[in-house]
């Protein structure tokens, strides 16, 4: 089997989430429970492993000694030049091999109004994190990223399944009450 466990991301409104590498391709990817890879089901996700089954066999993939435990610090780079920030895919992929450790940097909740979900506001954003460096600020609202919303966590995953080839994104903001565009390319 050619895949490596990079990580598991658990939610109260998602199924479990399992971050794995092609160690092919090196291409690393965000899975939930139940979905199928290369005809085997992923049927269990825990903290430091995930169990992937087809007609014949069972598969492990372990974090190495239970791996729950992140390295500290995230080495990301990010260039702005006017208004738009550039990013490497190595650097995306790195974030998203990291995802506990990244999501330290930020608080992330949905954002509702009139009882509705309208998009998910970002808030206690760190000084020199990922998310300052990529031009958010504590109290914007994300209302969608290339036209597509983000009112709920199932959206937010679809969105990534569906955006993770791109290299160009339009992140749509409300920041107080002023709508602002950010622009990300991938290198």
């Amino acid at each position: 089997m050619n895949l490596e466990l990079k990580g598991t991301v658990f939610t109260k409104s998602l199924k479990p989430v399992a971050i794995l590498k092609d160690a092919r391709t090196g291409r690393i990817t965000m899975y939930e429970l139940g979905e199928m890879i290369d005809g085997k089901k992923i049927t269990v996700i825990t903290r430091g492993e995930v169990v992937l089954q087809d007609e014949k066999e069972k598969y492990i993939l372990a974090l190495p000694g239970g791996g729950v435990k992140q390295p500290e610090g995230l080495d990301i780079k990010i260039r702005k030049e006017g208004e738009n920030f550039y990013i490497t895919k190595s650097d995306v992929n790195k974030a998203i091999a990291k995802t506990p450790l990244l999501l330290k940097q930020v608080k992330i909740v949905p954002h509702f109004s009139n009882g509705r979900p309208e998009g998910i506001r970002l808030s206690k954003v760190k000084e020199g994190s990922v998310f300052e460096k990529a031009g958010v600020k504590s109290g914007d609202i994300v209302k969608n990223v290339n036209g597509m919303s983000l009112n709920t966590p199932f959206q937010i995953f679809q969105a990534y399944k569906k955006l993770k080839d791109e290299k160009k994104f339009k992140v749509e903001v409300a920041r107080g009450k002023e709508p602002v565009t950010l622009s990300y390319t991938i290198e």
